[in-house]
C-alpha cells in the first residue's frame, strides 16, 4: 500500500482544519490583499511590522472574525475610518465597529454637503448688519 500525497482539496478538509488554515499568517495576508489596500495595510501592520508576532497574529485573526461578523463593506468602512485617524489598535477598531463611529462620520460628511445653502438675493449676510463681508 503506498501513501500517495496529492494536492489537498479544501472541500475535503474537516471544518476545524479549514479554520486553522484560514488563521495562518499567509492566508490572512492573502485574504486582506484581496479585499482592499487599506485592509491589507492594517493586516501587514499586525502580521509583519509588529515586534510581538504572537499578539499580532491574534489581532489579525480577530480582525478577520470581525470582517465575517460585520460584513466586508462595513469592515472596510471601519478600516478606512481607522486609517484616517491613524488607528491600528485592536481595541480602538472594535470600538469603531461597536459604536458605529465610521457610520456617524459618513453621515456627518453627507449632511454637511447636503445642508449647505446656495447664495440667494434675499440673503442679507454680514455686510447688511454692518459687519465685514
Amino acid at each position: 500500500m503506498s501513501n500517495q500525497s496529492g494536492p489537498v482539496h479544501e472541500e475535503h478538509m474537516p471544518v476545524a482544519h479549514r479554520r486553522v488554515q484560514e488563521g495562518e499568517p499567509h492566508a490572512l495576508l492573502t485574504w486582506a490583499k484581496a479585499q482592499d489596500p487599506v485592509i491589507e495595510q492594517l493586516f501587514t501592520h499586525h502580521l509583519v511590522e509588529r515586534h510581538d508576532l504572537t499578539n499580532g497574529l491574534k489581532a489579525a485573526r480577530m480582525l478577520r472574525t470581525w470582517a465575517l461578523e460585520y460584513g466586508d463593506d462595513r469592515f472596510l468602512a471601519a478600516c478606512r475610518y481607522a486609517q484616517s485617524c491613524n488607528i491600528t489598535t485592536l481595541r480602538s477598531i472594535e470600538s469603531i465597529l461597536k459604536k458605529k463611529a465610521d457610520l456617524m462620520a459618513q453621515q456627518a460628511e453627507t449632511s454637511t454637503h447636503v445642508g449647505a445653502r446656495e447664495a440667494h438675493e434675499n440673503n442679507r449676510g454680514a455686510a447688511y448688519f454692518g459687519g465685514e463681508a
